[in-house]
């Protein structure tokens, strides 16, 4: 996510369930908040949802 090239001002609503949560370094935060001020129409909406700080280290999905 903090490499992808994304529209400029394309989305009305960025939601985002657990990616900015396993993003340990200050660095690829700073990326992807650059990646979501970026795509993001102006008056947009941003929703992140994350863990507690002792939550799960990583996804518990299966593949």
């Amino acid at each position: 996510m903090t490499k992808a090239v994304l529209p400029e001002n394309r989305f009305d609503v960025w939601n985002d369930r657990a990616v900015f949560h396993f993003l340990t370094e200050p660095l690829d935060r700073q990326a992807y908040v650059a990646q979501v001020m970026r795509s993001v129409r102006p008056n947009g909406h941003v929703i992140i949802a994350t863990f507690a700080e002792n939550g799960p280290e990583k996804c518990s999905v299966y593949l």
